[in-house]
């Protein structure tokens, strides 16, 4: 027995499974008779291939759903299970409407009572007037491995986070929440905001080119900054030749222009890794230029630490980390590492650490001073 597939003019050819198959529309298991396509090498249960061009279904009892076929460009979100599908080979029902659609699960689920029951008790999809996009976000649920990333972060999409079907913009719940739209930071003396500015100009920060549609601005639009920049360097550095505080930053390949670097203004030799930099001044210094001390003994370690060019002992996981922050870090970057144990840090971290021991034994030299005094 033939008949035509909904995708495309092939035949299918009914046959029975011998084998562990998963239909190609629901992926679900084949157990039993089904189709199969000898052109596109898919098998299909018979209730799939024969699916209606039309259908009522119980989630959106007031129009009826049409077929849609799989393409490439296809991308939703599921109302049904707030799944979010994108170039999926599935096809798929809407009402172009109401533009209400259902992925080939849920629009099968003719007589799920239960379904329909969790669908009421979740309420319809959580939107979001995001501040730093034009169009309404959607929180969706990101099962398929996408290799799509975050708007801000740029780290990959999983789970729950806010998106914009329309512009294909996506945002971890995460990023959302936990980013300011207005911050005071020390780069600037007025008040920054965050925004989908388009801004391609250079950070005034670290100076490398803000390649993200998103950034942080001032008041009257002069100063533009990466949201890295504003949320994560917050450590700095006194430096006795100079008069303002420097900042630490971790040169990064795909913020550089390709024959770009930024010029250390003791050595005049390109800064290619991590370095310092003065923001107001724009200068930059690299960190074996400045006195940076080579052993330091901290309070959050038992052995001194010894300043290195790079680390890589923990090779054989391929994971390396910083174990005073627990993030990840770069192992060609100059670090702080233990020589008696496999303990490594950032070098911003470390010197965070003995900035705080130093102003912990200023105050107490104070106070205790202060007591002598007073006796």
């Amino acid at each position: 027995m033939q008949i035509k597939d909904f995708k495309n003019d092939h035949a299918l050819i009914l046959f029975d499974v011998r084998m562990n198959e998963y239909c190609y529309g629901c992926k679900a298991m084949i157990y039993s008779w089904g189709y199969t396509c000898d052109y596109c090498k898919i098998s299909l249960h018979k209730q799939c291939a024969t699916l209606p061009l039309q259908i009522r279904h119980p989630l959106h009892s007031s129009h009826l759903l049409n077929l849609v076929p799989p393409h490439d460009d296809l991308r939703f979100i599921c109302d049904g299970c707030d799944n979010f599908c994108y170039g999926c080979d599935d096809p798929s029902y809407e009402c172009k409407e109401c533009g209400f659609v259902l992925d080939i699960k849920c629009a099968s689920l003719f007589d799920a009572k239960s379904h329909k029951f969790e669908i009421k008790k979740k309420g319809s999809k959580v939107t979001l007037p995001h501040f730093i996009h034009k169009h309404t976000l959607k929180l969706a649920n990101f099962v398929q491995d996408l290799k799509l990333t975050c708007s801000m972060c740029f780290l990959f999409i999983e789970g729950e986070a806010y998106c914009c079907v329309q512009c294909e913009f996506f945002l971890h719940k995460s990023c959302c929440d936990e980013t300011p739209q207005y911050i005071q930071h020390q780069f600037h003396s007025h008040q920054l905001e965050l925004g989908e500015f388009h801004f391609y100009g250079h950070c005034d920060a670290c100076d490398f080119k803000i390649l993200d549609s998103i950034s942080y601005r001032s008041h009257d639009y002069r100063f533009h900054f990466h949201i890295t920049c504003v949320k994560y360097l917050t450590s700095n550095l006194k430096y006795k030749f100079h008069e303002h505080n420097l900042f630490y930053f971790v040169a990064k390949d795909d913020l550089r222009d390709l024959n770009y670097y930024l010029k250390c203004k003791s050595c005049h030799q390109y800064c290619k890794e991590s370095f310092y930099r003065c923001i107001e001044c724009n200068l930059n210094f690299h960190i074996h230029c400045i006195p940076i001390p080579e052993k330091v003994k901290g309070i959050c370690h038992i052995h001194p630490l010894t300043l290195m060019d790079s680390v890589s002992e923990d090779a054989r996981n391929q994971e390396y980390y910083c174990h005073w922050c627990e993030k990840p870090r770069n192992p060609k970057h100059s670090l702080y590492s233990c020589k008696k144990c496999p303990y490594t840090a950032h070098i911003g971290c470390v010197l965070d650490e003995v900035c705080l021991l130093i102003l912990i034994i200023n105050v107490y030299v104070c106070v205790t001073y202060a007591m002598i005094e007073k006796k």
